[in-house]
């Protein structure tokens, strides 16, 4: 005499006893989604990610002339210590210079705006190489800057990069009149965003 078992393979046993779970899991935290989604359209209402995230994460800007002048010395001992900046600043083959495009000397239209706590707040340097041609450049880019939190504007980017090419194109040809170098045309193609420090460093 024979007798027919069943045999359920214990895999799909595992796989439906998880799918059950798993249902069950997604349906608790459906409150909590609602609550998350609700809280963060209030706040987007009312305020941008920029702002929010000014609020919590990162430090306040100065407001008055001592806390400014801190402000910057504190961001020039920062840049100092960029290990690129260490490093080129003890190289006897590269000269160093500050300013861009007189953005520390003219007091009007965009230069006005970006020589600010926030934006490039103290003067870019380059450093050049009389030998082999070649100039690097750091700048300090602020929060304000930032199109998206932690994202600096795909604009600015432009600029700098535009910027620094005119530096660049001065030192090699010998020029001290910004005014005299134009840029015919420039294209860029973003492929990854560039990413803006906030813990630790304001730089």
């Amino acid at each position: 005499m024979f007798t027919a078992r069943v045999f359920v393979p214990i895999g799909k046993q595992i796989i439906r006893s998880y799918s059950q779970t798993a249902a069950k899991r997604t349906r608790s935290y459906v409150p909590l989604y609602v609550l998350a989604f609700t809280a963060g359209l209030g706040l987007s209402y009312k305020y941008s990610a920029q702002e929010i995230v000014d609020q919590f994460i990162t430090t306040p800007l100065p407001t008055t002339p001592q806390e400014t002048e801190k402000y910057q010395q504190e961001l020039e001992s920062k840049l100092q210590q960029v290990p690129v900046v260490a490093d080129l600043s003890k190289d006897p083959k590269y000269v160093a210079m500050r300013a861009w495009n007189q953005l520390d000397t003219v007091k009007d239209g965009i230069h006005q705006k970006l020589n600010t706590p926030g934006s490039i707040a103290i003067a870019p340097i380059t450093f050049h190489n009389q030998e082999s041609g070649e100039s690097i450049s750091v700048v300090h880019l602020g929060k304000k800057l930032c199109g998206y939190p932690f994202l600096v504007h795909g604009g600015i980017i432009s600029l700098v990069i535009d910027e620094t090419l005119k530096k660049h194109c001065m030192l090699q040809n010998g020029l001290q009149n910004p005014a005299k170098v134009h840029t015919k045309s420039l294209t860029l193609n973003y492929k990854f965003p560039t990413l803006r420090r906030y813990a630790g460093w304001e730089w």
